[in-house]
């Protein structure tokens, strides 16, 4: 026989509306049973003209084994997470606008972007890589949704306090075993720092968080040996090493370094300071923080290099923005340099404004960047493939960006991790989590050729399932896992701008050393 609570009667009685949720309640009828369990918890539904007690609990586990992912224990009641405002894009599409309500029993995973256009750009190759798993037959027969969290700065709060909530959210609320990013290596650190506090199994993939402290220590916790963090671009150190060549091609032997002052722009700098001294070359380091700050620093930092009168200037800034505020700070002071030098972070058509003074222009026309390379050579053809999916599906322009096919590349491989996990849980999508995700990927650097995409994927996930390895290779390259760090080495591309001033040509590819 169903029953209402006490405690649900009296909010009855006491709202005095129409239907089954706290703002829509009837004392004589309810509408739907999805009303009700957002009213009063998961398992609530409408019977008889009442809602129903919700389900009891013990453990948050119980629930999510019953109701799935976004489902939480809260005084031995199972309670349904509120959808997010900043989660507002997803794969299916409709999926965010719905959730929690559409989730079912699909393998849900979450995604950590900023709203810029390079980071929207590899949040357009995820979910390609989504949709070309579902169509391909899903993990085990299951279709994978993700959910796209957006993790901007605020008026009040800065884009890792951001990070550090959202994950908390997608790792904590949801449950999810499998978050692809942050983008940058400080957010990384932010949402590392709230998976290690809270004790949260939920592995992290980035494509573009390159410092290389993040992978000194694995992020384990409860006696579990995989650790939870993992990424598809290589390590700053070798884009330090191509850098020292490349200014040194230049015939200079004094540069002026602009860096972010976070573990990004410190790692590349102190890299970078290792290589180019040991040859008796001389540098000179201007630090920028990345709060409310920036805009002040960037332009002591314009009056500073310009004082230094260096040889050749290297800017090391996350984003292509940041990079423009510098160089326009630089020609009001009247600043040029012989030599530009940019990172990855500035390789985005951002920079290629017409709009920008002349002299700024003519900085970046010259300009010479460095960055992981969009793909490797013996990856041609699947890169081809790759950029043209992605301009007609989603308007994006590849070449444009950095770290596109390395996002590309972590959808697929977080879904060789989750298909390890559902297959250990013997299908029961509520039984595994991060860390058997993370086991999963320690399986993918020996065994059988596999190549990134939709044509390999049903011959990857067949041996995976059958307890075989494979040898994974993605479009960026060869990802040849070191399980112990979780990162690969991966080659690293020169670029250019190109005579038309819009888009990029890349010089030559350097492997990994």
């Amino acid at each position: 026989m169903h029953t209402v609570s006490r405690s649900s009667l009296a909010a009855i009685v006491a709202l005095a509306l129409t239907g089954c949720s706290f703002g829509n309640l009837s004392p004589e009828r309810c509408a739907t049973d999805g009303a009700c369990a957002v009213a009063f918890g998961a398992g609530s539904a409408c019977a008889d003209g009442y809602c129903t007690d919700p389900a009891t609990c013990e453990t948050t586990s119980d629930c999510r084994k019953t109701f799935g992912y976004g489902a939480t224990c809260e005084a031995q009641r199972c309670a349904l997470a509120a959808a997010e405002p900043r989660c507002s894009l997803s794969e299916p599409p409709s999926l965010a606008g719905e959730f929690p309500g559409t989730v079912g029993d699909r393998l849900l995973i979450g995604a950590l972007l900023k709203d810029t256009t390079s980071q929207n750009a590899r949040a357009s190759a995820m979910r390609l890589a989504v949709d070309e798993i579902n169509v391909a037959g899903g993990i085990d027969g299951l279709d994978v949704a993700l959910l796209v969290c957006r993790n901007d700065a605020t008026a009040t709060t800065t884009d890792s306090v951001e990070t550090a909530r959202l994950t908390e959210y997608l790792a904590g609320s949801l449950g999810v075993p499998l978050i692809l990013g942050p983008a940058s290596s400080a957010n990384v650190a932010a949402a590392i720092g709230v998976l290690k506090v809270k004790a949260l199994p939920t592995t992290l993939i980035s494509p573009s968080a390159t410092a290389a402290g993040l992978t000194d220590d694995p992020v384990v916790f409860d006696g579990r040996m995989t650790g939870l963090f993992w990424r598809t671009c290589p390590r700053d150190t070798l884009q330090a090493a191509v850098l020292v060549g490349e200014i040194a091609k230049s015939m200079v032997t004094s540069v002026t370094v602009v860096y972010q002052n976070d573990a990004y722009g410190s790692g590349i700098e102190t890299a970078f300071r290792e290589g180019w001294t040991a040859a008796g070359n001389t540098m000179t380091s201007l630090p920028f923080r990345v709060d409310s700050n920036l805009a002040t620093d960037l332009a002591k930092a314009a009056v500073d290099a310009k004082a230094k009168n260096a040889a050749a200037l290297l800017v090391v800034a996350s984003d292509a923005a940041t990079t423009l505020t510098f160089l326009n700070e630089a020609a009001k002071n009247a600043f040029t340099t012989p030599k530009l030098f940019l990172t990855d972070g500035s390789r985005s058509t951002v920079i290629l404004d017409p709009k920008q003074p002349k002299e700024v222009q003519a900085l970046i026309r010259a300009a010479v960047g460095t960055g992981p390379a969009a793909f490797d050579p013996n990856a041609a053809a699947a890169y081809a493939k790759f950029v043209q999916q992605m301009n007609s599906l989603y308007g994006v322009t590849v070449t444009g960006f950095g770290f596109v096919s390395h996002s590309y590349d972590a959808a697929y491989v977080g879904a060789y991790g989750l298909l390890y996990g559902l297959t250990a849980a013997k299908h029961a999508v509520a039984g595994f989590d991060g860390f058997d995700v993370a086991a999963g990927l320690t399986r993918l650097s020996s065994g059988s050729p596999v190549n990134v995409g939709q044509t390999d994927f049903t011959k990857a996930a067949a041996a995976l399932t059958g307890g075989k390895n494979i040898d994974i290779y993605g479009i960026s390259g060869p990802l040849d896992f070191d399980p112990a760090r979780g990162e690969a080495p991966g080659p690293i591309e020169v670029w250019v701008p190109n005579k038309a001033f819009t888009d990029f040509d890349t010089v030559m590819v350097v492997p990994p050393q």
